[in-house]
């Protein structure tokens, strides 16, 4: 777990630090660090090459923070021609970058989950489930990876002070209650209400995904915030549209 500076702040964040993350106690076993590119690249690194060890190894990589675009344009965030990226706590990290820290993943089971405004492109997507440029291609998605952003290349996200990451909650929320089962990816990978067919008991990354894309687009609550368009590119278990429909089951 890679924070900002490790305090947790009253006010909803915004006051005054009081503890540090690093001590509240868990139940299972976890480490911290500041979310400097350093910590990135070390932590990264030493998580491929304990994935690497076996060949079932599992991959789940979730970042959220700001995402850098220009606010001003509200039509495409200045990202036309440019690569995704999110600021760290000393720098910024672009989507290529990622790209190559995971070029050495052997893993055939990795879900990436970036939640930041902008982030369309760690998808090697734009909008509207459209492709980025060829030299604009990130190298995230490979075979075996579900790839998701929160929102499209040209889209701002939103957190709440409250909860969270918007996009993330949904997804997780689809997940722990098991209310995106059957969901499927409908038109432009908007999602669409699942059949009684497509439902197994078991929900996946993907169909997590298509849930909170659906809500997005339908939950009147939500109707402020449909511009995010989230995106995704699913190469699990391989690449191609008739070798993609298994459904990348976390923890299985």
């Amino acid at each position: 777990m890679l924070f900002d500076d490790g305090w947790l702040r009253s006010q909803k964040g915004l006051g005054k630090p009081f503890k540090k993350v690093s001590k509240i106690q868990r139940e299972y076993n976890i480490s911290y660090g500041a979310a400097t590119k350093q910590h990135v690249r070390a932590t990264l690194t030493q998580c491929i090459k304990e994935a690497n060890r076996y060949e079932d190894s599992e991959v789940f990589i979730w970042i959220f923070n700001h995402g850098l675009g220009d606010f001003e344009q509200q039509l495409t965030g200045g990202k036309v021609g440019e690569r995704s990226a999110v600021f760290l706590w000393d720098n910024i990290l672009y989507d290529d970058e990622l790209g190559t820290l995971l070029q050495s993943s052997k893993s055939k089971k990795t879900c990436v989950i970036v939640d930041a405004c902008y982030a369309g492109g760690f998808a090697d997507k734009t909008i509207f489930n459209l492709p980025t440029l060829p030299s604009l291609r990130s190298q995230v998605p490979k075979e075996g990876r579900v790839i998701i952003s929160s929102t499209s290349k040209f889209r701002t996200g939103i957190a709440i002070l409250d909860v969270g990451p918007l996009f993330s909650n949904l997804w997780f929320e689809g997940l722990k209650t098991k209310n995106a089962d059957g969901f499927k990816s409908g038109f432009l990978q908007t999602g669409r209400v699942p059949t009684i067919l497509f439902k197994d008991g078991q929900v996946s990354a993907e169909e997590a995904f298509y849930y909170a894309r659906y809500l997005l687009r339908s939950a009147q609550s939500l109707r402020r915030f449909r511009s995010m368009q989230p995106q995704i590119n699913d190469q699990y278990p391989s690449n191609g549209i008739l070798q993609n429909n298994a459904g990348l089951i976390l923890g299985e």
